[in-house]
């Protein structure tokens, strides 16, 4: 008898554990039922929107300087949403960003795009266009957490997270030009 309580209390443990690895869905996304890692970004910046592209592990960028911008290589998977209004000119508002593509409000932002296989030197892959959904920005000291919850133009969710170090690429300097 003891030894089948054992038994069981080693495979009850064994099935909490793998539950928890299984819980731990930061910095990845979902699309089409498969998941798919996340392991960088860049928030680029103007005076009067910002984008934030995020990128799987194969996927290198090298940012630029004022004025010109930054450069891709490799392949893997890629994320952007263009066009966020902020609340305040020239700043990256915290809150819930709405896709909309007739309103240049704050909180709204008016592209996006989701690449899967993405091989940047012939530009191949899926390429998927957002149509509707949120994009969630905040900021917790260093890290920036991204949520976001879209639909794209194929009629599928595509919903994930990414929270971290961010490159913030500010191309508001004028005196470039």
């Amino acid at each position: 008898m003891r030894k089948m309580i054992f038994v069981l209390a080693f495979l009850l443990l064994l099935a909490c554990n793998k539950d928890d690895n299984n819980s731990d869905t930061t910095n990845s996304f979902t699309y089409q039922g498969t998941g798919y890692e996340l392991n960088n970004g860049l928030i680029w910046t103007t005076n009067l929107w910002f984008k934030i592209e995020l990128y799987s592990p194969g996927v290198e960028m090298t940012a630029g300087i004022p004025g010109v911008e930054p450069e891709y290589s490799g392949a893997g998977h890629f994320i952007y949403f263009g066009y966020m209004i902020p609340e305040t000119s020239g700043e990256i508002s915290e809150g819930e960003y709405t896709y909309s593509v007739s309103d240049f409000e704050p909180f709204t932002f008016t592209a996006g795009v989701i690449a899967l296989d993405l091989d940047l030197s012939d530009y191949s892959g899926t390429i998927r266009d957002i149509t509707s959904g949120t994009v969630n920005v905040q900021k917790d000291g260093e890290n920036w957490i991204i949520d976001f919850d879209v639909m794209l133009n194929d009629g599928e969710s595509f919903t994930g997270n990414y929270s971290g170090d961010m490159y913030v690429w500010d191309d508001s300097i004028e005196d470039w030009i």
